[in-house]
């Protein structure tokens, strides 16, 4: 969970400021790939919350739901913004 909310939080930062161009200039090259094990990180983030739910104290149940729910919108976000710019690119034939 830590290395995909790290993950996250280079990609927003290197979107929307040119402090780590490179980054995304290496995201964006490898989008589908990349895309592809974000999806699998999140499926198994998915099956750990479900298989270990009660288990969990309320509380805890709570945080890692919403961190799930955040790491789940922030896919969705980046998979819009990467198909947009596959398009904006002349990357989709």
């Amino acid at each position: 969970m830590a290395l995909l909310a790290i993950y996250n939080l280079l990609y927003w930062i290197s979107k929307s400021t040119t402090l780590f161009a490179g980054f995304h200039a290496e995201v964006v090259g490898h989008w589908k790939l990349i895309t592809f094990l974000e999806f699998l990180a999140l499926a198994s983030l998915l099956v750990d919350l479900t298989v270990r739910w009660d288990g969990f104290k309320h509380t805890e149940k709570r945080v890692r739901f919403g961190i799930t729910a955040l790491m789940a919108v922030l896919f969705m976000l980046k998979l819009i913004f990467g198909v947009m710019e596959l398009y904006m690119r002349g990357g989709v034939s």
